[in-house]
């Protein structure tokens, strides 16, 4: 290519770095990236994670760590990079490697999420430790962090294969965790069915699984089932919080019963503080009402948060830019937009993907990639139908 006067970029290189790793040609890829760094081109986060990936795939965990050390001189090695390694050691059962990353990451004060988690977790599971795999699992609730399908398979898993199953299906965490994984497939009815072995020797669950059944029936439209839990909650001393009555008052919105809805958003009020409304209380009326088309009550909703001293979230603004959106107005959507880029909110790809789709719909290459470029500098990424959307609205404009 030099020798025609044209001179690879970065994006050259990324694309060719790619391509080794998924022909598991890695030495090559290696080649490149020490190319890249004689030619004064800083390889990329993402080119980074990559050939990390690829090192760790092949058992080379040493060496990936190495790799990071070093560009590590350019660029400090993110969440996604540790997860990679951390992922690398567990898998090759050098746990305590493991743990010393795992705990240089909480040091370097790296925001872990269920990702990193799940891959320490499965690193004790592998190496039969249960016993800190369930610690760290504990962990997770009290970061704030709800363990996914994944979590539970990898625990489940561990219990199985230690031969203690029947034994951890005895135990209040083993049943919480069953209960949890049910309620995620939609399966309400065999998640209450390990509810109540839980009750009938006396193990009372913590308000967080009543909460999630209560919320599984909702979302499966059982309002019925959804009260009598709650009712069964406070029958067996446990106290409802906040997040019981917002499982509630979605199970009322998603069956359409928008006047008992209201009315336990007035019961929450008289509560006091502990369960004044939140955003997700409001973030639930907006998103139903405007799943019924009534803009009005969904704005009312928003501008009366304001006033209440709740300040909206990404999620709020992305509800009421969809809304409008489909609708077709496009000059509200834009200024709710605005109205939202102005407030202290923090920001994700979701608003800027629903807007510039839109815009590709209409055919309003401009905008769509201007947007995109704000979106870009703000070191966001959407998801794949963004671009696609993005790629098919230009090659129309080529024919």
């Amino acid at each position: 290519m030099s020798e025609l006067g044209v001179f690879p970029n970065c994006a050259t290189f990324e694309s060719m770095v790619d391509a080794y790793c998924c022909s598991d040609e890695v030495e090559k890829a290696l080649d490149l990236v020490c190319l890249m760094c004689k030619s004064g081109i800083k390889p990329n986060k993402r080119t980074l994670n990559r050939l990390v990936h690829a090192l760790c795939e092949r058992g080379f965990v040493e060496a990936a760590r190495i790799l990071v050390e070093i560009l590590n001189e350019h660029m400090a090695s993110d969440l996604i990079t540790s997860t990679i390694l951390l992922d690398g050691w567990c898998r090759r059962g050098n746990m305590i490697q493991a743990v010393e990353l795992w705990n240089s990451m909480a040091k370097r004060n790296t925001t872990l999420d269920h990702v990193a988690y799940n891959a320490l977790i499965n690193g004790f599971r592998l190496s039969r430790d249960m016993k800190l795999a369930f610690k760290y699992f504990a962990e997770m609730f009290k970061k704030g962090l709800l363990p996914d399908l994944i979590t539970f398979n990898i625990l489940i898993g561990g219990l199985s294969k230690i031969g203690n199953m029947d034994e951890a299906c005895s135990i209040s965490l083993s049943y919480q965790i069953l209960i949890q994984g049910f309620c995620q497939q939609g399966n309400a009815a065999k998640a209450a069915g390990f509810l109540k072995k839980m009750l009938d020797t006396l193990m009372v669950p913590e308000p967080l699984i009543w909460n999630v059944l209560i919320h599984s029936y909702g979302r499966c439209g059982d309002v019925n089932s959804a009260w009598k839990m709650k009712d069964k909650m406070v029958h067996w001393g446990v106290r409802p919080n906040i997040f019981t009555y917002n499982a509630l008052i979605h199970s009322l919105l998603n069956s359409g019963n928008i006047k008992d809805a209201l009315r336990l958003k007035e019961t929450m009020e008289m509560l006091g503080d502990e369960f004044f409304p939140d955003v997700i209380t409001y973030n639930i009326f907006i998103s139903e009402t405007c799943n019924f088309g009534n803009s009005f009550v969904a704005l009312r909703f928003f501008n009366e948060m304001r006033m209440r001293g709740v300040q909206p979230d990404v999620i709020t603004y992305s509800i009421l830019i969809k809304y409008f959106c489909n609708r077709g107005s496009m000059k509200k959507a834009e200024e709710i937009f605005a109205r939202m880029q102005k407030a202290v909110v923090l920001i994700d790809y979701v608003p800027f993907q629903i807007l510039i789709k839109f815009y590709c719909n209409q055919g309003n290459i401009n905008k769509a990639f201007d947007l995109h470029e704000i979106m870009a500098k703000k070191g966001l990424v959407g998801r794949p139908s963004m671009y696609f959307s993005l790629i098919s609205v230009l090659k129309k404009g080529m024919v």
